[in-house]
């Protein structure tokens, strides 16, 4: 079993991924930042506020936005690059 000093290390580490994923897909600091904090500490689902659901819910569909955008634009420049022999 983690130490409450290792669990806290693990819980911050996780929050740094979920930021840098968050960030890297395009959803703003803040809301990034309060998921990222919401989702490292690994509350169950039920005893999550409503307003936590929000902001997750919102930070993820951001992300998954901005996630299926850049899919499209690498799709686009790939049919582009075998039309033009590149």
């Amino acid at each position: 079993m983690l130490s409450d000093t290792s669990a806290a290390k693990s819980s911050h580490a996780q929050q740094k991924v979920f930021l840098a994923q968050f960030i890297k897909g395009g959803v703003e600091y803040s809301l990034a930042l309060q998921a990222a904090e919401i989702l490292a500490a690994e509350k169950p689902e039920e005893l999550l506020t409503d307003t936590e659901k929000g902001l997750v819910n919102e930070a993820c569909r951001l992300w998954l936005g901005h996630r299926n955008g850049m899919n499209k634009i690498k799709h686009a420049i790939a049919c582009i690059s075998t039309n033009l022999g590149f």
